[in-house]
C-alpha cells in the first residue's frame, strides 16, 4: 500500500494519458518568460521616469544621476555571458529565479537606500543589474527545452517582445505613479513594480521547471512530444543558444556609448551618428548572415550568428535613441508603434513555409538572403530618409508643459 501511495504521489497532477491536453503547459512557460522580460524592463526603465522627482527631492546634480544610472548597465552587461554558463550548469528555472528574486529585492529596497546613502543605492543598482542580465538568458535555456523546432522562434519572438512590452508600460505608469501625491510618489513604482514580480516569483514556482520530466502538470502526451523533439539535442547547445543573446546585450551598451562619445566630441552630426552606428554593423550582418548558409560546421555558424546578433545590438540602440531624437515627447508612443507593426511574428510563419519541415541547407541558404535583403531595404532607407533632428510636427509640443508630467510639477511647485 506504501508502495503505492508513493507512486502516486509522483505521477503528475493533471496526467492526461495520451490525449492532447486543451492547454499545454509549454504556452505557460513561454507566456511567463514573456511576463518575466516584461517586468524586467519595467523594472528597469522606471528609473528612467523616477530618477526626476527623486533628484529634485535629493538636490542630486546631472553627474550623480549619471553614475547612479550608468551602474546598472555596468554591472548588467558582465553578468549576460555568466548567466548563460550557469544554465547550461544548474538549468533555466533556477537562474531566471534568482535573477527575479534579485530584482524584486532590490526594487522593494531603493526607496530605503535612496534614504539612506548614494553608495548604498549605487550598490543596490549594481546587484539589479547582475541579476537582469541573467532574465533573458535563462529564459532562452528554457524555451530550448520547452519547445519544439517549429515553434521555437515563435516562443522566442514572444518572450524578447516582453522587453518592448515592458518599457512602455513602464513609461505610463511610472509617470502616473510618480507625479500622484495620493499613492505616494515615486516611492510606490518600486514597491508596485516589486510585489508584481514577488507575485511573479510564487506564480514560476509552482508551475515552472527547466526541464519538461520533471514537471507535475505535463501530460503524457506533451512530455513525448516535447522529449521527441530534444534527444537529439546535447547539454552543450545551453551555453550556445544563449550566447548570442548575451553578447547582444553587451554591444547595445557599447553601441550607445559609441554613439554619446562620438556626438559629444563633435565629431559627427547627431544624424550622421545614427546612420553610421545603423548601417555599419547592419551591413557587417548581412554579409555573415549570407555566409552563415554556405558553411556547414555547426560551431562556426554558432560563432557567426553570435557576431550577427552582436552587430544587432548597436543598431537595436539606435532605433530607440532615434526615436527620442525625433520627437522627444512622443518616444515612447513611436517606439511602440515600431515594435507592434515589426515583423517578428512573421518571420517563424515564412521561415516555416520555406523549410516545409525539412530544414535543409539549401532552403536555410534562402532564409539567410532575405533577412539580408531586408538588412539591405533598411540601411538605404534610413540612411537616405534617416534623420536626427526634432521634427517640425514635434517642435510645437516641446514647450507644451501638460505634455511633461515633471515639467507641469515643477512649474505647479514653483507657481506655490
Amino acid at each position: 500500500m506504501r508502495k503505492i501511495k508513493e507512486n502516486r504521489e509522483n505521477e503528475p497532477i493533471l496526467k492526461q494519458d495520451d490525449a492532447k491536453p486543451w492547454l499545454q503547459v509549454r504556452y505557460v512557460i513561454v507566456f511567463l518568460c514573456f511576463t518575466a522580460n516584461t517586468l524586467n524592463f519595467m523594472l528597469r526603465t522606471n528609473w528612467s521616469i523616477a530618477i526626476l522627482p527623486i533628484a529634485r527631492e535629493f538636490n542630486w546634480e546631472i553627474k550623480k544621476q549619471q553614475n547612479i544610472l550608468a551602474t546598472f548597465f555596468i554591472s548588467n552587461s558582465c553578468s549576460s555571458l555568466l548567466g548563460g554558463w550557469l544554465v547550461g550548469k544548474y538549468g533555466g528555472f533556477a537562474v531566471v529565479l534568482l535573477a527575479m528574486i534579485s530584482s524584486f529585492t532590490m526594487a522593494l529596497l531603493t526607496p530605503f537606500a535612496v534614504n539612506t546613502s548614494v553608495t548604498l543605492l549605487i550598490i543596490n543598482r549594481l546587484v539589479d543589474g547582475f541579476g537582469q542580465g541573467m532574465v533573458m538568458t535563462g529564459s532562452v535555456g528554457i524555451i530550448r527545452r520547452w519547445s519544439i523546432l517549429d515553434e521555437r522562434s515563435t516562443f522566442i519572438s514572444i518572450t524578447t517582445s516582453g522587453y518592448s512590452f515592458g518599457a512602455i508600460l513602464a513609461m505610463y505608469l511610472s509617470s502616473w505613479l510618480c507625479t500622484s501625491t495620493e499613492l505616494g510618489g515615486w516611492p510606490t513604482t518600486f514597491y508596485s513594480f516589486g510585489i508584481t514580480t514577488v507575485i511573479w516569483c510564487v506564480l514560476w514556482c509552482i508551475i515552472a521547471s527547466s526541464d519538461p520530466t520533471d514537471n507535475r502538470w505535463i501530460s503524457t502526451f506533451e512530455k513525448e512530444t516535447l522529449c521527441q523533439s530534444t534527444m537529439k539535442e546535447s547539454e552543450k547547445s545551453g551555453f550556445l543558444s544563449v550566447a548570442p543573446h548575451a553578447v547582444f546585450c553587451i554591444t547595445i551598451i557599447i553601441g550607445g556609448l559609441a554613439s554619446d562619445y562620438i556626438i559629444s566630441h563633435s565629431m559627427l552630426s547627431v544624424t550622421n551618428t545614427r546612420k553610421l552606428i545603423y548601417a555599419l554593423p547592419l551591413g557587417l550582418s548581412s554579409f555573415l548572415v549570407v555566409l552563415t548558409g554556405y558553411i556547414e560546421n555547426k560551431v562556426i555558424n554558432v560563432i557567426l550568428l553570435t557576431i550577427v546578433l552582436g552587430f544587432y545590438g548597436p543598431m537595436a540602440g539606435t532605433v530607440g535613441a532615434n526615436a527620442i531624437d525625433l520627437a522627444p515627447n512622443h518616444s515612447s508612443l513611436i517606439v511602440g508603434i515600431a515594435y507592434t507593426f515589426s515583423p517578428g511574428f512573421i518571420s517563424p510563419m515564412v521561415t516555416g513555409a520555406i523549410t516545409k519541415m525539412e530544414n535543409t541547407i539549401y532552403q536555410w541558404r534562402i532564409i539567410f538572403c532575405i533577412v539580408a535583403g531586408l538588412h539591405i531595404i533598411g540601411i538605404v532607407s534610413f540612411v537616405m530618409f534617416g534623420s536626427g533632428e526634432v521634427q517640425h510636427w514635434a517642435k510645437s509640443s516641446e514647450n507644451n508643459a501638460e505634455s511633461v508630467p515633471f515639467t507641469s510639477l515643477e512649474n505647479k511647485e514653483s507657481d506655490d
